[in-house]
């Protein structure tokens, strides 16, 4: 990617898991894919952070713009401001903030809770999934 993955998301890949899926794929947080094979027995994998932030990323992002997962409805994104290291919600073709967090810790925790009230005890949603976005 030619750049540092920001302190707090390689905190996360490091001690936590290499990407994660919330929520069958609602809430998807990006990691390092090493395989892309599909076959029935290989192992699943992240989506690429690497794919994320070389060649998807929205127009007008800001260098100091890391992507590190999105929204499976509409591939809306989510990406940490290196210089002060809140998090923003995005569009998925355009990096204009729609909404913010002030860390990574706060906005996985805040997302978490709110997706949690969506679904029910058997992972069944209870809303129409375009409802499953932040704003």
């Amino acid at each position: 990617m030619h750049r540092e993955i920001p302190i707090a998301y390689r905190s996360f890949l490091m001690r936590n898991a290499n990407g994660l899926n919330l929520f069958n794929t609602t809430l998807c947080f990006y990691g390092l894919r090493k395989s892309y094979c599909r076959s029935l027995e290989a192992i699943p994998e992240p989506f690429s952070l690497s794919e994320l932030n070389r060649f998807e990323r929205p127009k007008n992002a800001e260098e100091s713009y890391f992507f590190i997962g999105g929204y499976d409805y509409d591939l809306s994104k989510l990406y940490i401001n290196t210089d002060d290291g809140t998090v923003h919600f995005c569009k998925r073709r355009d990096a204009t903030s729609l909404l913010g967090w002030s860390s990574f810790e706060e906005m996985i925790l805040s997302e978490t809770r709110r997706l949690s009230t969506l679904y029910n005890d058997r992972g069944e949603g209870l809303v129409p999934h375009e409802k499953t976005l932040p704003i």
